[in-house]
C-alpha cells in the first residue's frame, strides 16, 4: 500500500510539473477553446486528488471539445 502512494504522489508531483509548463506556454494555450482549457483544469485536479478515472474522463472530453488542442492530448496520455 505504501508503493501504490509513493507512486501516486510521484504521479502527481511529475503531473503539476508538465500542467504548469504547459500552462505558462501561453502562445499554445491561448489556441485551445475555452472549453477545452476548462476540462483540462479540471482534469488536473482530479488527476492531483487522485481520482484517475474522472481525469482521464476530463482529458477525453477535453479532446473532444477541441481536437486541435495539443495540451488535450498530452494530459489523457499522462491520465
Amino acid at each position: 500500500m505504501r508503493v501504490m502512494a509513493s507512486r501516486c504522489s510521484l504521479v502527481a508531483q511529475w503531473f503539476a510539473v508538465i500542467f504548469a509548463a504547459v500552462m505558462l506556454a501561453g502562445p499554445i494555450a491561448a489556441e485551445a477553446s475555452p472549453e477545452s482549457r476548462q476540462r483540462i483544469v479540471a482534469g488536473h485536479a482530479d488527476l492531483v486528488a487522485g481520482r484517475y478515472e474522472e481525469a482521464l474522463r476530463s482529458f477525453r472530453a477535453a479532446s473532444a471539445a477541441d481536437a486541435k488542442d495539443p495540451d488535450a492530448a498530452l494530459f489523457e496520455g499522462v491520465a
